[in-house]
């Protein structure tokens, strides 16, 4: 990945960056997968909020807390504005980790966006329809 980043007909897709933090954190690659996200901190990538939501999900679901901070921190700095999904899998990945205080500020700044984190348990709802089907 390094060496296809270099190529003139690189452009950077999030999705990509998803697939290979995936794949990687699947085979305990942890250095690697860090090594995947500082590049990711580094490209020039338009706002895309479905693609941090799925990224922010991968990275949860193999245990990578502070990145899944960090990561949760650049789509804000590159406008991809959190909807009520990145809210729901923060807060639900987070306590799953035993991350109890850092799912209390996400839930305070879920708070601040939308006023109530009722969609957070209709959210997880709607997911587990839409995966059953």
């Amino acid at each position: 990945f390094e060496e296809i980043r270099k190529e003139h007909w690189y452009k950077p897709r999030l999705l990509w960056y998803v697939d290979l933090v995936t794949v990687l954190a699947s085979k305990g690659l942890r250095s690697e997968v860090d090594k995947a996200c500082s590049y990711l901190k580094r490209e020039q990538l338009e706002p895309d909020t479905e693609g941090f939501n799925l990224l922010l999900k991968a990275l949860l679901d193999a245990g990578f807390t502070q990145l899944t901070l960090d990561c949760f921190r650049l789509m804000k700095l590159w406008d991809s504005d959190p909807d009520r999904i990145t809210y729901t899998t923060l807060i639900k990945g987070l306590e799953s980790l035993g991350k109890m205080e850092l799912s209390a500020g996400i839930r305070l700044e879920a708070e601040n966006d939308y006023g109530s984190l009722d969609f957070v348990d209709e959210v997880e709802m709607e997911q587990a329809c839409t995966s059953s089907s």
